[in-house]
């Protein structure tokens, strides 16, 4: 009996957990903060998989200069990665997100990061995401450099 309810427990902790990360899932600001923004505060170039997980398989990005571009994301994420990494760069840190819900299935970022280099030197920029909620996880589908304020 008691290891029935020892099971029980168990079991009731693994489903509570469940719809404790749909509940995250479905919240695009602590999916943001809590999930994807981590993934580039310590060894992002080492997490590029688990980066690309966050991902649409293609990017669009909307430039400067008015174009818009469509970009497999692995083109669009690991490749630059690489060369800022030769560059010295080693990490961006999350500094302020605006968050907004547009739907239950669509949301938008502004988000300021640190960028962190070998020499010490660090560089602040800002970007503005668009994300859509897929089978219960936020998909990155667009991105575009914003002006900090």
């Amino acid at each position: 009996m008691r290891r029935l309810l020892l099971g029980s427990s168990v079991l009731a902790v693994v489903l509570g957990s469940g719809s404790l990360w749909a509940q995250e899932a479905s919240d695009p600001d602590t999916w943001y903060r809590t999930v994807y923004a981590p993934l580039w505060g310590n060894t992002p170039a080492a997490d590029a998989e688990k980066l690309l997980l966050h991902y649409s398989s293609t990017i669009t990005t909307h430039n400067d200069d008015g174009t818009v571009t469509a970009d497999e994301r692995r083109a669009w994420l690991v490749e630059p990665m690489a060369g800022w990494t030769e560059e010295g760069w080693l990490r961006a840190e999350l500094l302020s997100l605006e968050t907004q819900d547009i739907n239950a299935s669509t949301a938008s970022f502004v988000a300021q990061w640190k960028d962190h280099y070998r020499s010490g030197d660090t560089e602040v920029s800002c970007g503005w995401y668009l994300a859509d909620l897929t089978g219960g996880q936020w998909i990155i589908t667009a991105y575009a450099d914003t002006q900090c304020n």
